[in-house]
């Protein structure tokens, strides 16, 4: 009986090794993520030359610019500027300040451009701005005392949402 009982269980075995196992298929779905942020390079001259004859036009931009496409580059006049658009240049040396003013606007021969004003938008791939991009400068008053004149604006450059 021990025999058969082994035989009977063997035979059981070799059964079900040889009756197909049926499995689940199962799928799994893997996300592949890229987040590029946006990018640009300034473009702005570190000195502007001026005189007192011709207004003075300079271009304001970015290069190698990539904003999101609900983004984008704006460049605006954080200090150096009044209300009014005027720029104060001092005179270099001498022992009494002696200053003169120049104006600074988005079109020739404008009213000035006012303090924190936007002078530039960048939007896409694109280094034509959108908005603005060129600066005109005054000439120097023609009464100005003889010297060597310098003043300063600083720009800031921002990445905001598009509306």
């Amino acid at each position: 009986m021990k025999k058969s009982m082994i035989g009977l269980v063997g035979f059981t075995i070799a059964i079900s090794m040889m009756a197909p196992i049926y499995a689940e298929t199962e799928e799994v779905t893997t996300s592949i993520n890229y987040d590029k942020v946006t990018e640009y390079t300034l473009s702005i001259p570190e000195s502007i030359q001026v005189d007192n004859t011709n207004e003075l036009e300079q271009a304001i931009g970015v290069s190698k610019v990539n904003t999101r496409h609900n983004e984008k580059v704006q460049i605006s006049v954080k200090s150096g500027v009044d209300a009014g658009g005027k720029v104060t240049l001092t005179r270099k040396g001498g022992s009494s300040t002696v200053t003169t003013e120049i104006t600074v606007s988005l079109t020739s021969k404008g009213s000035g451009i006012g303090a924190n004003e936007i002078i530039a938008e960048f939007e896409d791939q694109s280094s034509t701005a959108t908005k603005g991009g060129t600066l005109f400068f005054s000439p120097i008053p023609k009464n100005a005392l003889a010297g060597e004149y310098e003043g300063k604006i600083t720009f800031v450059a921002s990445v905001v949402e598009r509306t």
